[in-house]
């Protein structure tokens, strides 16, 4: 059980590895396939959600841009799922990651520039009267089209493993 516990975990880092693209049509690329392994496993008898939290994420994120980047989060997320009751919001992070690269395009038969960042936000929201479930939410930031700021929930509560359950009594926001 152990043993396919841990190939399970690489298969889903292996899948979650590859960094995210600046281009919002391929902001989830596989998700599809995570959801296909994690019904694979749910199969087998393996659990493929985190443990329940002891407290809430730090919020460490001060940037100016801050209010701006829960606000959005906020809108992307009410639209998205209007039935939840969002009791808060963190961004553990620090300040955004970087990424910059040139990949290659089959179509084009060229390279492309890559410049994007991103900063990882956590959505909590109301399970039950006991549990709260914080999912995460990625902002990032298009360099390449002026610093153009981007949320996409879509399809993050498809897959349990993105999220972690905390005990209400625990969330001290």
């Amino acid at each position: 059980m152990k043993i396919r516990h841990l190939l399970a975990m690489t298969a889903l880092t292996a899948l979650m590895t590859p960094a995210m693209s600046a281009r919002a049509d391929d902001i989830n690329p596989n998700l599809a396939k995570l959801k296909e392994i994690q019904a694979q496993m749910a199969a087998q008898g393996v659990e493929m959600k985190l443990p329940m939290a002891t407290e809430a994420p730090e919020d460490a994120y001060q940037g100016e841009d801050k209010a701006k980047i829960l606000e959005m989060v906020d809108q992307a997320w009410k639209e998205k799922h209007p039935d939840d009751e969002v009791l808060g919001m963190r961004i553990q992070m620090e300040e955004w990651d970087r990424y910059q690269d040139k990949r290659w395009s089959d179509a084009d038969e060229d390279w492309y520039p890559v410049d994007y960042s991103e900063l990882q936000t956590w959505v909590i929201v109301k399970k039950d009267e006991t549990t709260a479930t914080m999912w995460p939410v990625n902002v990032t930031k298009d360099h390449l089209d002026g610093e153009k700021l981007g949320v996409d929930v879509t399809g993050v509560k498809d897959v349990d493993l993105m999220s972690r359950d905390i005990l209400l009594e625990n969330l001290h926001l």
